[in-house]
């Protein structure tokens, strides 16, 4: 391909043109390698959801003790 557009623009465009695109791939590949989870990270936000999760667990469970003991008290009343 070098040697075809070389042909038609000659040397020196050509090798900008290649290099002008060998650039913006590297930049696009960088930037992409930013936006990438890693294991670590993948690793870190399961655990941090467990912790959310056993939690949310816990104060569920004694909101519904706390409910079951009003409804209790609420019976005996009437």
């Amino acid at each position: 391909m070098h040697k075809l557009l070389s042909e038609k623009h000659g040397n020196d465009t050509t090798d900008a043109m290649f290099k002008y695109i060998d650039n913006k791939t590297e930049q696009s590949v960088e930037a992409t390698i930013k936006t990438l989870a890693t294991k670590d990270d993948i690793s870190n936000l399961r655990k941090e959801m467990g912790d959310d999760i056993s939690n949310l667990r816990r104060e569920l469970g004694g909101d519904i003790s706390n409910l079951r003991k009003e409804m209790g008290r609420s019976k005996v009343k009437t």
